[in-house]
């Protein structure tokens, strides 16, 4: 059920994937190059195993690009600065069987080894985001894995992620506006709890509440809203 999960949750990011001037094209808007979607690599060559899908296909092909307008006022986190700030909002780093995923990625996330690059690359592209809605799905389910059932817990300090989700209890509309404020840094609007409040009912239906707050946490940590500035 989890490659169900992460399907819904990257079809629902658009509520939260807005940032400064742009946002994330729906497949088939205009990249700028007479076509739909399209990738930079060619289709069958993968540019690592991490891109390797169903059937060894390519997950970057047919991807649809990233349309951003006045793109270069659209500036995301660099290396560092994402990396420590995934770290701040949810305790955890991003490791993947004792393996630091981080230094494993550093390139791909636009970060500078000071050998072959000498400067971060922020701006956005496909690859980019792709490894971090990875990035953030690994990440969300550590912390949920790492908080359920805990007497005392730091980022659901509310709700234990372990108990079943009641949509229209108070107590569980204070920890979304929690995690939206620690996230982000500012109190939630009403629209964006409603759709937090909805995202969290659906995916608990689909696999249970660690896996709903899984998709929350998810589809806020790859948002261009936690990852612009």
């Amino acid at each position: 059920m989890q490659t169900q999960t992460k399907s819904i949750v990257v079809g629902l990011l658009s509520l939260f994937l807005l940032g400064c001037d742009g946002r994330i094209n729906s497949a088939g808007g205009d990249d700028g190059g007479g076509g739909g979607g399209g990738s930079d690599t060619d289709a069958g060559t993968p540019i690592n195993q991490d891109l390797v899908g169903a059937g060894d296909r390519d997950l970057l092909a047919d991807w649809p690009s990233i349309n951003l307008p006045f793109s270069d006022n659209t500036k995301m986190l660099n290396f560092v600065q994402l990396r420590n700030e995934v770290q701040r909002a949810t305790t955890m780093t991003w490791v993947d069987q004792g393996v630091d995923q981080w230094t494993a990625n550093q390139s791909i996330l636009g970060g500078a080894d000071f050998v072959e690059s000498w400067q971060y690359d922020i701006s956005p592209n496909q690859q980019k985001m792709l490894t971090i809605r990875r990035m953030a799905f690994r990440v969300c389910g550590d912390l949920v894995a790492s908080e359920q059932g805990q007497a005392t817990r730091t980022v659901f300090g509310v709700v234990d992620p372990a108990v079943a989700i009641d949509a229209g209890a108070a107590s569980t509309q204070e920890q979304v506006r929690a995690l939206f404020k620690r996230f982000f840094f500012e109190e939630i609007e009403d629209q964006a709890l409603t759709d937090s409040l909805s995202l969290l009912s659906d995916l608990q239906g689909l696999d249970g509440q660690e896996e709903a707050w899984r998709g929350l946490c998810t589809a806020y940590l790859s948002s261009m809203r936690f990852l612009s500035y």
